[in-house]
């Protein structure tokens, strides 16, 4: 994957941009940076867009980083497999992928993040 500028992390960031609906491309993983980390957003169509949280559920490592073919992301340090229609994992009983809640406003993806309170 091409290197995304940096993003200074901010919990307080509740609505972030993930680009135009244009930009993601069909059934394969497109990851984007935000200042609550890495999401994973995969459109199986124009229609049907799914983001997720791109931490592993098991060891927190950046699945953004990991092997993508199709619909299915695997952890690149111990091979949890994970599938981008749903966020499930390929294992049944182990926990999966968070999801991101999003909405399509004027032809752009926005990201929902639950708010978060600061001490």
């Amino acid at each position: 994957m091409s290197a995304d500028p940096p993003i200074k992390r901010d919990p307080t960031v509740t609505e972030w941009d993930l680009g135009t609906i244009d930009q993601i491309p069909d059934q394969e993983m497109h990851r984007v940076r935000t200042p609550r980390g890495c999401v994973l957003v995969y459109a199986e169509s124009r229609d049907q867009i799914k983001a997720f949280s791109a931490v592993c559920p098991h060891a927190g490592a950046d699945l953004s980083d990991g092997y993508a073919k199709g619909a299915m992301v695997m952890c690149q340090y111990h091979g949890w497999q994970f599938n981008l229609r749903s966020g499930e994992n390929t294992a049944r009983g182990l926990p999966g992928l968070i999801e991101v809640r999003t909405e399509e406003r004027d032809g752009q993806l926005i990201a929902h993040f639950p708010v978060r309170k600061t001490s």
